[in-house]
């Protein structure tokens, strides 16, 4: 939870009543904690899906399941490169950087709640692309 105090540390300036620093300090410890619950989930599907092309290719054994995880990642990177350019640097910014929505919304100069939206329609976009339906 190094990640929660540096945090704190660097906002320390934004904290406005010093009587209500241990709430304040509990929340971005808090909010850290989700933060690395979500990433682990996410690694944990990226595992997963990567056991089913496995699976997949070894249930059918014409197909190579490396050569499949090599296209479904070619896949992947020309769906992100037909993004609108905020999209794409969303989805970038927090797959490529592991940055947090915060981090994206200081980084895009843009509200964090904006961010959770064009993340959102990212991934809905990215779905219908990979999916066959190209859509922008």
């Amino acid at each position: 939870m190094q990640e929660a105090f540096i945090t704190a540390y660097k906002s320390i300036k934004k904290l406005e009543k010093e009587g209500s620093f241990s709430s304040w300090l509990s929340r971005i410890v808090a909010t850290r904690s989700y933060d690395l619950l979500r990433k682990s989930q996410r690694d944990r599907k990226i595992v997963e899906s990567s056991i089913s092309i496995f699976k997949e290719g070894m249930s059918n054994p014409a197909s190579n399941p490396v050569e499949s995880k090599q296209d479904f990642d070619l896949d992947v990177r020309e769906a992100i490169t037909n993004l609108p350019e905020l999209h794409r640097l969303a989805i970038l910014l927090r797959y490529s950087e592991d940055a947090s929505t915060d981090e994206i919304a200081r980084i895009l100069n843009r509200p964090a709640g904006t961010i959770r939206r064009i993340l959102s329609e990212s991934y809905r976009l990215l779905r219908l692309y990979l999916e066959g339906g190209e859509s922008r």
